[in-house]
Protein backbone atom coordinates (compact mmCIF):
# COMPACT_ATOMS: atom_id res chain seq x y z
CA UNK A 1 0.00 0.00 0.00
CA UNK A 2 2.85 2.15 0.90
CA UNK A 3 4.26 1.95 -2.47
CA UNK A 4 0.83 2.95 -4.46
CA UNK A 5 0.80 5.61 -2.63
CA UNK A 6 4.44 6.75 -2.78
CA UNK A 7 3.45 6.27 -6.91
CA UNK A 8 0.65 8.66 -6.76
CA UNK A 9 2.00 11.45 -4.66
CA UNK A 10 5.38 11.16 -7.18
CA UNK A 11 2.92 11.65 -10.03
CA UNK A 12 1.79 15.40 -11.06
CA UNK A 13 -1.64 14.61 -10.14
CA UNK A 14 -2.01 18.25 -9.08
CA UNK A 15 -2.36 18.98 -13.38
CA UNK A 16 -5.34 16.61 -13.58
CA UNK A 17 -8.52 17.34 -13.23
CA UNK A 18 -10.40 16.19 -10.04
CA UNK A 19 -12.02 13.21 -11.52
CA UNK A 20 -9.11 11.94 -13.85
CA UNK A 21 -7.06 12.13 -10.65
CA UNK A 22 -9.55 9.74 -8.83
CA UNK A 23 -8.96 8.11 -11.97
CA UNK A 24 -5.58 7.74 -11.74
CA UNK A 25 -5.44 7.01 -7.96
CA UNK A 26 -7.45 3.93 -9.36
CA UNK A 27 -5.76 2.97 -12.13
CA UNK A 28 -2.73 2.54 -9.12
CA UNK A 29 -4.25 0.89 -6.96
CA UNK A 30 -5.41 -1.55 -9.25
CA UNK A 31 -1.88 -1.87 -10.32
CA UNK A 32 -0.23 -2.26 -7.24
CA UNK A 33 -3.40 -4.69 -6.29
CA UNK A 34 -3.98 -3.32 -2.72
CA UNK A 35 -7.45 -2.47 -3.44
CA UNK A 36 -8.44 -4.60 -0.32
CA UNK A 37 -6.50 -2.39 1.67
CA UNK A 38 -7.10 1.02 0.04
CA UNK A 39 -10.01 3.01 -1.55
CA UNK A 40 -9.00 5.38 -4.17
CA UNK A 41 -10.23 8.31 -2.41
CA UNK A 42 -7.42 8.22 0.27
CA UNK A 43 -5.24 8.58 -2.23
CA UNK A 44 -7.34 12.04 -3.71
CA UNK A 45 -7.59 13.31 -0.55
CA UNK A 46 -3.88 12.85 0.53
CA UNK A 47 -3.14 14.37 -2.42
CA UNK A 48 -5.54 17.31 -2.06
CA UNK A 49 -4.32 17.77 1.51
CA UNK A 50 -0.85 17.79 0.40
CA UNK A 51 -1.09 20.24 -2.27
CA UNK A 52 -3.46 22.69 -0.07
CA UNK A 53 -0.57 22.15 2.59
CA UNK A 54 2.33 22.90 0.19
CA UNK A 55 0.39 26.29 -1.89
CA UNK A 56 0.01 27.56 1.41
CA UNK A 57 3.41 26.73 3.41
CA UNK A 58 5.57 27.46 -0.12
CA UNK A 59 3.79 28.72 -2.76
CA UNK A 60 6.95 29.87 -5.09
CA UNK A 61 8.71 26.93 -3.88
CA UNK A 62 9.95 24.54 -7.25
CA UNK A 63 8.75 20.88 -6.82
CA UNK A 64 11.28 18.07 -7.57
CA UNK A 65 9.28 14.77 -7.58
CA UNK A 66 10.83 11.56 -6.64
CA UNK A 67 14.74 12.87 -6.94
CA UNK A 68 17.09 10.87 -6.99
CA UNK A 69 19.93 10.94 -5.11
CA UNK A 70 22.93 9.31 -4.15
CA UNK A 71 26.07 10.18 -1.91
CA UNK A 72 29.94 9.11 -0.50
CA UNK A 73 30.28 10.25 3.00
CA UNK A 74 33.58 11.24 4.59
CA UNK A 75 33.81 7.05 6.02
CA UNK A 76 33.50 6.22 2.01
CA UNK A 77 29.68 5.12 3.22
CA UNK A 78 27.46 5.31 -0.02
CA UNK A 79 23.82 6.12 0.34
CA UNK A 80 21.18 6.15 -2.60
CA UNK A 81 17.84 6.08 -2.73
CA UNK A 82 14.68 8.97 -4.03
CA UNK A 83 13.74 11.87 -2.25
CA UNK A 84 10.17 12.15 -2.46
CA UNK A 85 9.68 15.92 -2.87
CA UNK A 86 12.32 18.12 -2.39
CA UNK A 87 11.20 21.92 -2.86
CA UNK A 88 13.11 24.44 -3.95
CA UNK A 89 13.27 28.11 -1.97
CA UNK A 90 15.59 31.11 -2.54
CA UNK A 91 16.88 30.28 0.61
CA UNK A 92 17.12 26.83 0.84
CA UNK A 93 15.72 23.36 0.21
CA UNK A 94 12.67 22.09 1.57
CA UNK A 95 12.45 18.06 2.28
CA UNK A 96 9.64 15.92 2.04
CA UNK A 97 9.02 12.38 2.66
CA UNK A 98 6.37 10.32 2.52
CA UNK A 99 5.69 7.77 5.12
CA UNK A 100 2.57 5.38 5.07
CA UNK A 101 2.82 4.97 8.90
CA UNK A 102 -1.18 4.56 10.60
CA UNK A 103 -0.75 4.30 14.02
CA UNK A 104 -0.33 6.14 17.01
CA UNK A 105 1.70 7.87 18.34
CA UNK A 106 3.18 9.11 15.32
CA UNK A 107 6.12 12.02 16.77
CA UNK A 108 7.50 8.25 18.43
CA UNK A 109 7.63 6.50 15.48
CA UNK A 110 9.06 9.37 13.64
CA UNK A 111 12.14 9.67 15.98
CA UNK A 112 12.55 5.94 16.08
CA UNK A 113 12.68 5.20 12.30
CA UNK A 114 13.36 8.06 9.92
CA UNK A 115 15.81 10.59 11.72
CA UNK A 116 18.74 9.12 10.35
CA UNK A 117 17.64 8.52 6.92
CA UNK A 118 16.65 12.66 6.75
CA UNK A 119 19.62 13.51 8.20
CA UNK A 120 21.48 11.56 4.97
CA UNK A 121 19.37 13.51 2.77
CA UNK A 122 20.29 16.14 3.80
CA UNK A 123 23.78 16.15 3.87
CA UNK A 124 24.12 14.36 0.28
CA UNK A 125 21.40 17.53 -0.63
CA UNK A 126 24.05 20.24 0.71
CA UNK A 127 27.28 18.22 -0.93
CA UNK A 128 25.53 18.49 -3.89
CA UNK A 129 24.04 21.65 -4.49
CA UNK A 130 26.12 23.70 -1.38
CA UNK A 131 22.86 24.73 -0.45
CA UNK A 132 21.33 24.00 2.87
CA UNK A 133 18.07 21.93 3.83
CA UNK A 134 16.37 24.67 5.46
CA UNK A 135 13.27 22.06 6.94
CA UNK A 136 12.48 18.77 6.97
CA UNK A 137 9.06 17.40 6.70
CA UNK A 138 7.31 14.06 7.57
CA UNK A 139 4.29 13.69 5.88
CA UNK A 140 1.96 11.05 7.33
CA UNK A 141 -1.02 11.31 4.07
CA UNK A 142 -3.00 7.95 5.77
CA UNK A 143 -3.09 10.39 9.20
CA UNK A 144 -3.23 13.82 7.06
CA UNK A 145 -0.60 15.16 9.17
CA UNK A 146 3.11 16.59 8.03
CA UNK A 147 5.46 16.45 10.93
CA UNK A 148 8.05 19.15 11.05
CA UNK A 149 11.24 17.40 12.28
CA UNK A 150 14.26 19.59 12.05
Amino acid sequence: MGSALHAFLGTEYGALAPNDQLGLSKQIIDRWQVGDLVDAELFFVAGDRLTSFLQASYPAATQYREAPIAWRNDKNQVMEGWIDLLLETPKGYVLVDHKSYPGKDPAEHIREHYLGQMDAYREAIFAATGKPVIETLIHLPALGKVFKVV
